[in-house]
């Protein structure tokens, strides 16, 4: 059960974000929190944080202190929106040819295979007309959308596709494991809850926790 617990947490979190009818979202809101600097230096605090700027928010009684993902090794927060802890790191990644630059990744999973997520809110607007054809007003909808990547063991990053035959040149060493499991269990590639249970799988597989991995 140990191993299903990232699984739960975030499917229920993904979940819960689905709702039309939610007016925040955690990067949004300030919450319990500690913040892990480069230079070793821990702070406890209200913190929020801003993918979209690659930095976080730390409020300190009453001052909102900004910190860049340069100066940041990890934090974690307890969610008040979802409730439950959330862990994040800053990671090197190429935002450009050849130049990479410390962003902001969430902990999904860890192994062999580490998926992390980033998230971002979507606006959608949806086109509607009236009776006689004129344009109506439709209030635009926020969802959260998350985009996934792979951390492997040499510390290198890649965005995943969301497609099935990416998945597999990343699972090589254990592919036909990998491909019976997804048969057998009737998972798609394209559902994060999906997603979560073939990477935990993967790592059961890697770290030579057969039987478990094997009886699922």
């Amino acid at each position: 059960m140990k191993i299903y617990k990232a699984l739960l947490v975030f499917v229920f979190t993904l979940l819960f974000h689905m709702s039309k009818g939610q007016d925040l979202f955690p990067s949004e809101v300030w919450h319990d929190g500690e913040l892990v600097l480069m230079t070793g230096d821990t702070l406890r605090a209200p913190l929020k944080y801003d993918f979209s700027n690659e930095s976080v928010l730390l409020n300190h009684k009453g001052t909102v202190l900004s910190y860049s993902a340069r100066k940041i090794l990890y934090f974690e927060i307890f969610d008040v929106v979802s409730d439950r802890y959330r862990e994040f790191f800053a990671l090197p990644f190429f935002v450009r040819q050849n130049y990479k630059a410390p962003i902001l990744f969430e902990v999904i999973t860890e192994g062999s295979l580490t998926l992390l997520a980033r998230e971002y809110i979507m606006v959608e607007s949806t086109p509607a007309t009236g009776m006689y054809g004129q344009p109506i007003y439709v209030e635009p909808v926020r969802r959260l959308v998350h985009d996934y990547y792979f951390l492997n063991m040499d510390g290198e990053i890649e965005l995943f596709s969301m497609r099935k035959r990416e998945l597999y040149q990343v699972m090589s060493r254990r592919l036909p494991d990998v491909k019976k499991y997804i048969k057998r269990n009737k998972l798609h590639i394209s559902n994060p809850e999906d997603l979560i249970r073939i990477v935990i799988f993967y790592n059961e597989l890697m770290e030579g926790n057969f039987q478990h991995a094997n009886g699922r």
